[in-house]
């Protein structure tokens, strides 16, 4: 979602907008809303109403923005939500554990290099995922057995993981909806270290002399250490660190030509946005179309930086775009040829 904040602000835009126009008094449709929950861009309805008024409450809340639309799936029987399948057994809902048809054993491997104590409570932290979903221990006994199998195809050992499984099942399911408090967090200090093979002998040289800090204000108890994840390989060789000064190591080989401009910003953020584009389907440009009607994925993506132009301003602007029909000239992209489209010669008259 782009900045770091963007979701927060998407789910602050999101709460005025229900405020306004769903959960308002003068929504006419706001009676037949039996229960409403929202978690970032999906929606769980209790709907007491006819299937006319529930398309007609879809088409109001459509019309409001221009860019916020919202898609209906429903059910009279069940519906998923999130990981969540839940069924209607008379008057009464059930849930169970939901999963994707295109779902894959995507578990952390025993053998890669993260923290025991991660390794050791991923099993236990899963099983508390299941009890929850599942309102029956049927339910959560079949689920329970397909995941202990995928931990074993990952490396887990068997012993560890029917620990984990029968410290859960004897667990009372409404104990784990309890929001629990960890004692004595805030009173210590947070050291964050990135997790490497000298990690451990840090730790304990810290503790070692940690006697020394205690009569430091703040430092009475002993700390607690974050880890923070170190760089790996998709770091080193995927993410380029090209920008408007680099030459991007790529070049055009496919006959699907199209001329991209740049207004001041980097290769990097620039193709950034149109990657994004083409994997949230948003059809504002030629090549997203191009993209989408062939099948093609944004990693297909290769491009070259031609020219870089200096200059400020309105000035720069201008320039930019008299250069951006100078190479669309000269290296055909135009339609047919190409991907560039409605260009406007103005810039060079």
């Amino acid at each position: 979602m782009g900045c770091k904040f963007a979701p927060e602000l998407a789910n602050l835009f999101m709460d005025n907008f229900e405020q306004q126009h769903i959960l308002n008094e003068d929504n006419i449709y706001k009676t037949n809303i039996l229960e409403f929950k929202r978690y970032l861009d999906d929606i769980f309805i209790i709907w007491n109403g006819s299937e006319n008024e529930l398309f007609n409450f879809q088409q109001s809340i459509n019309s409001v923005h221009n860019t916020i639309k919202f898609e209906l799936n429903f059910d009279n029987a069940k519906i998923n939500f999130l990981d969540v399948l839940v069924v209607k057994k008379g008057v009464l809902l059930e849930t169970d554990l939901y999963r994707k048809e295109t779902d894959t054993n995507s578990l952390l491997r025993y053998d890669s290099f993260h923290p025991r104590h991660m390794k050791q409570n991923l099993p236990y932290s899963q099983f508390l995922r299941l009890r929850r979903n599942c309102s029956g221990l049927m339910e959560f006994d079949k689920h329970a057995k397909t995941l202990i199998e995928q931990f074993v195809v990952r490396g887990y050992p068997k012993k560890s993981l029917k620990q984990a499984y029968f410290k859960v099942r004897r667990m009372e399911r409404r104990s784990l909806f309890v929001k629990k408090e960890r004692e004595g967090i805030q009173t210590r200090m947070l050291i964050p270290i990135t997790f490497n093979g000298n990690t451990r002998h840090i730790q304990n040289a810290i503790l070692k002399y940690w006697n020394l800090l205690q009569d430091v204000p703040g430092c009475s108890n002993k700390p607690l250490f974050v880890y923070k994840r170190a760089k790996n390989l998709a770091d080193h060789l995927v993410h380029s660190k090209c920008t408007v000064q680099g030459i991007l190591p790529y070049s055009p080989q496919s006959r699907t030509k199209g001329n991209v401009p740049c207004y001041n910003c980097s290769v990097k953020t620039r193709i950034s946005e149109h990657r994004s584009c083409i994997r949230n389907r948003r059809m504002t440009a030629p090549m997203v179309e191009h993209f989408t009607l062939c099948n093609h994925s944004d990693t297909d993506i290769r491009f070259w930086t031609i020219e870089r132009v200096p200059g400020t301003g309105l000035h720069l602007e201008r320039k930019l775009r008299h250069r951006e029909l100078f190479w669309i000239y000269t290296l055909q992209t135009q339609k047919p040829h190409g991907l560039n489209d409605n260009c406007n010669w103005s810039a060079v008259l």
